[in-house]
């Protein structure tokens, strides 16, 4: 009978065999000798499991690797249960460990199958306890799944024997990257049909290549897979989601609004029913407009880029101004003048919003909205004392709240004045002012004092963290990151260990945090510029120069990426050509300085200054 201490020992023998070896590589060596060591470590814990010396457990990997094999096998919940059938807590820890070493090969499980492993073995509790024994980044990955939906939704398969579907994965994944080269997604979407396996993800893919082509001929092609939803999937979130897009494609953005509210009902933060913004705007319905953008701002769930919220905040205050003055001037409402202080503020238009402050009568009504509101200004005039008075005044005014006139006046309220209200929102402004006023540590101790971390509170881990990096206490960041990392994949938050394992000196790690979040953030630019930084520190040119051409190949033009192409143009010695690129960096730098990647900026001053 195998020793279970014994079996564990080995296991994080080879972990810290391989972190060790991980942090031996020299820059120089690139990051080719990381990907291949990562490989070799995979495969020792693999061969490890395999030449267990133990029939009975022999012969139980053996049926795991069977069903981990077959897509169909993979995804049964009851092969699972059974699998899963021991009384014996020494097995248990073995299987856990056996697993989740199987489970590395990364292929697609369905939510439902993660779950129950996570029932079995406790996995979450043993969050802490599994990074000493497997790499941090691919526990996270496999906890993340027990909250997130799969993707695409396994329910929507239609199971059939001899069907390829792991390859259909591997194709359907490879989709995402080319959405922009109409050539290379009908290559691809052509290989795909041919494995004649359905999903409704699938259609939804072609649909958006479609959808947005100004040829009357794929207008009809987008009304052709709608109405093929609708007849395989009717009243489904795809149905709605894609009734939705084609709604608001064609303009009727009433109808679109109606089948936008039906996903989110089902799907609340699903990115592309957002839209419905877009068609609150439209009917000129701002308030419904700024309450959606803001709800999502507050949960960290605007996914979209930064453009089109700043671009739907604008179309709305501008037609929120016009009603607010008008109803101001004929009732003299105190609401309104709260609301319009707002709305200045946002335009960073300060005086105005004090000048229209200073005429609100302050009562019960208006009184905690009010100072927040101050305090707001004055964090954003840089104006720190003036802040922590008004944060004061609130927190008084906030602790006398009750529950029965807190609910009367979040009706009276828009969401974001009525999220005043809120004592969470308040610990978020408390802890910007103080860390404004330089009293970074006074506002992580308040933070910790007064809230327990969790997702609703995804703004003020997003604070600590920052708080943290900029107290240079990056190991304790880094550990709040994973705490989230291994619940949400949070794109903030992936920024922000990247961050910080770059200020440790750990570039294998941050490297890997990029791999990862580009696989659930496929068009994010940020995570491409930190893995082309990355990649030049390691000296890996080559595959840097790769991943540019990739991006520049996309249309893609950024500032960071003329700071990229001088450095490898310095590599390469070609003298004249990095003087073009140098002068053209230096021009944009001086009035676009705040479009570059904070630990890119130091090396880029370093190059002008020379």
């Amino acid at each position: 009978m195998i020793n279970e201490l014994e079996f564990t020992k080995e296991i994080k023998d080879l972990n810290e065999r391989y972190i060790y070896k991980k942090d031996s590589i020299k820059k120089e060596e690139g990051i080719d000798t990381f990907v291949e060591l990562k490989k070799s470590y995979k495969k020792s814990l693999y061969s490890y499991i395999k030449n267990i010396n133990d029939k009975a457990i022999s012969e139980w990997i053996s049926k795991v690797e069977d069903t981990y094999n077959s897509f169909i096998k993979r995804n049964n919940i009851r092969i699972w249960q059974e699998l899963l059938k021991t009384d014996n807590q020494d097995i248990d820890n073995i299987y856990m460990y056996i697993i989740l070493v199987i489970f590395m090969q990364d292929k697609y499980v369905c939510r439902d199958v993660i779950r129950i492993l996570n029932n079995k073995f406790c996995l979450v509790e043993k969050r802490l306890e599994l990074y000493k024994v497997f790499p941090e980044e691919y526990i996270n990955n496999f906890l993340r799944k027990i909250n997130e939906k799969e993707y695409p939704d396994y329910e929507f398969f239609n199971i059939e024997e001899g069907k390829e579907y792991d390859k259909f994965m591997e194709l359907f994944y490879k989709l995402d990257y080319v959405l922009y080269s109409k050539e290379e997604f009908n290559l691809l979407f052509k290989e795909i049909k041919n494995l004649k396996i359905d999903h409704p993800e699938l259609d939804l893919k072609e649909f958006m290549f479609y959808i947005d082509s100004k040829n009357p001929v794929n207008l009809i092609k987008v009304k052709k897979i709608v109405s093929k939803i609708e007849k395989q999937y009717p009243n489904s979130k795809y149905s709605n989601l894609l009734n939705a897009m084609f709604s608001l494609r064609i303009e009727k953005y009433k109808k679109a609004e109606e089948y936008y509210k039906k996903v989110l009902e089902e799907d609340k933060y699903n990115y592309l029913a957002m839209d419905i913004i877009v068609c609150y705007v439209a009917q000129k319905k701002a308030e419904e407009a700024k309450d959606m953008i803001y709800y999502l701002l507050k949960k960290d769930k605007c996914i979209k880029q930064e453009q089109f919220y700043l671009e739907m905040i604008a179309d709305a205050n501008s037609i929120l101004f016009n009603k607010l003055k008008k109803f101001i001037k004929k009732n003299d409402d105190n609401i309104s003048k709260l609301e319009l202080a707002f709305l200045y503020d946002e335009i960073v238009e300060y005086d105005k919003s004090l000048k229209v402050l200073d005429t609100v009568h302050i009562d019960k009504e208006t009184e905690i909205v009010y100072y927040a509101l101050k305090s707001m200004v004055y964090l954003d005039t840089n104006e720190s004392n003036k802040a922590i008075e008004c944060i004061n005044k609130w927190e008084e005014k906030l602790n006398a709240l009750d529950e029965i006139t807190k609910s009367k006046l979040k009706d009276i309220f828009s969401y974001k004045l009525g999220d005043f209200l809120e004592h969470e929102t308040f610990i978020l402004y408390k802890g910007l002012v103080y860390s404004q006023a330089n009293k970074k540590q006074e506002a992580i101790d308040f933070i910790n004092s007064s809230i327990c971390l969790s997702l609703d509170n995804i703004q003020l881990v997003l604070l600590k963290i920052n708080l943290l990096y900029d107290l240079g206490l990056y190991e304790e960041a880094t550990l709040l990151c994973d705490e989230i990392l291994s619940q949400f994949g949070e794109l903030n938050v992936y920024l922000d260990k990247i961050k910080c394992l770059y200020k440790l000196n750990r570039l294998f790690d941050a490297y890997e945090v990029c791999d990862q979040a580009l696989k659930e953030y496929r068009h994010t630019l940020d995570f491409y510029m930190c893995k082309i930084k990355l990649l030049l520190d390691l000296n890996s040119f080559d595959a840097a120069e790769k991943l540019l051409t990739f991006l520049e190949g996309k249309g893609i033009k950024d500032i960071n990426i003329l700071y990229f192409k001088l450095v490898i143009l310095n590599n390469k010695g070609q003298v004249e050509e990095a003087k073009r690129i140098y002068s053209k960096l230096k021009k944009q730098i001086k009035c676009k300085k705040e479009e570059i990647y904070e630990f890119i900026l130091d090396d880029v001053m370093c190059l002008v200054k020379k």
